[in-house]
C-alpha cells in the first residue's frame, strides 16, 4: 500500500510542483521588477508581461492543489493539468536554452534547473500513470 503522500506517492511530485508554481506566480506577480532586471528572463519578458506569467503560474499550481484533492476522481484534469505544466516548462526551458546559446554572459545554472523542473513533472506524469495501472488491476 501506498503511504498518502509518500514518497512513492504520484500526488507527492504534483504537491512539490504545485508549491514551485505558486512561489514563481507569487513572485512574479508581488516582485515583477526582479524579473524585469534579470537579463536572462529578457525572452519570456518579450512573450508576455510578468503578471500575465503570474497568473498562468497561479492557475497551473491551483489545477494542481485540485487534482491532489481529487485525485480518484480527476484523470481528465490530471492528464490537462500535466500537459499544461510540461508545455510551460519546456518553453521556459527552451527560453534559456536559447539565453545560454547566445549570451556568453549567462550562465547554465537556470538550464539545469529548469531542466530538474521538467523531469520532475514528467516523472509525475508517468508515476500518475503507472499508479492508475497498479490500482485498476489487469
Amino acid at each position: 500500500m501506498i503511504r498518502p503522500l509518500g514518497i512513492n506517492d504520484p500526488r507527492a511530485n504534483m504537491t512539490v510542483m504545485a508549491v514551485v508554481f505558486a512561489v514563481i506566480g507569487v513572485t512574479l506577480l508581488l516582485q515583477p521588477q526582479r524579473y524585469a532586471d534579470t537579463p536572462s528572463y529578457g525572452n519570456l519578458l518579450a512573450i508576455a508581461r510578468p503578471q500575465t506569467w503570474a497568473v498562468v503560474y497561479l492557475t497551473i499550481a491551483a489545477l494542481k492543489g485540485v487534482c491532489v484533492w481529487r485525485y480518484r476522481r480527476s484523470r481528465a484534469l490530471i492528464i490537462v493539468t500535466h500537459t499544461l505544466s510540461i508545455m510551460l516548462v519546456a518553453a521556459w526551458l527552451a527560453a534559456f536554452l536559447v539565453r545560454y546559446a547566445t549570451d556568453s554572459g549567462t550562465t547554465i545554472v537556470n538550464v539545469a534547473s529548469w531542466s530538474v523542473y521538467l523531469y520532475l513533472l514528467i516523472r509525475s506524469a508517468l508515476r500518475v500513470d503507472e499508479h492508475a495501472a497498479i490500482e485498476d488491476g489487469p
